[in-house]
């Protein structure tokens, strides 16, 4: 309810719409349990994300092309990384494993191309999830 709210209110192209997504998408994963619903609400969190994103480049930045530089779209490409780690963890714990592998390597290049390295909490986070998924692949509990 309150999601339609806020695309009333604000449109559907919008970052609270995108925020409220995918606070719905972290609902189904951690308290729910419902994957199939979490992978859907990040997904379409993702989904506006990219729109907004590609809306703000035309708009603020047909010029040079670059936005990544403004603090405004450095908040949306981390916002980007973090849907795309949340969407690799969905995709581990369905056990849809190549997924997950490329959710998260797109995740730390999203990541990278902000300037953050290695030792930066977000990446760190990231390579602990590819961690993971690397021993639950190469290890399986049966």
């Amino acid at each position: 309810e309150e999601l339609n709210k806020r695309k009333e209110r604000y449109g559907e192209t919008n970052m609270l719409v995108v925020d409220q997504t995918a606070a719905i998408g972290l609902y189904h994963y951690h308290v729910s349990g419902h994957g199939r619903d979490a992978l859907h609400h990040f997904q379409e969190a993702l989904r506006i994300l990219e729109d907004l994103i590609s809306c703000h480049m035309r708009t603020f930045h047909a010029a040079d092309g670059d936005c990544k530089r403004s603090s405004c779209c450095q908040y949306y490409y981390v916002q980007k990384g973090v849907l795309l780690t949340d969407i690799g963890n969905v995709h581990a714990r369905n056990e849809t494993y190549e997924d997950a592998l490329v959710s998260y390597e797109n995740a730390i290049r999203v990541f990278r191309s902000l300037g953050m390295n290695e030792d930066h909490p977000r990446v760190i986070s990231t390579n602990r999830c590819l961690d993971r998924l690397q021993i639950t692949v190469h290890n399986p509990v049966r």
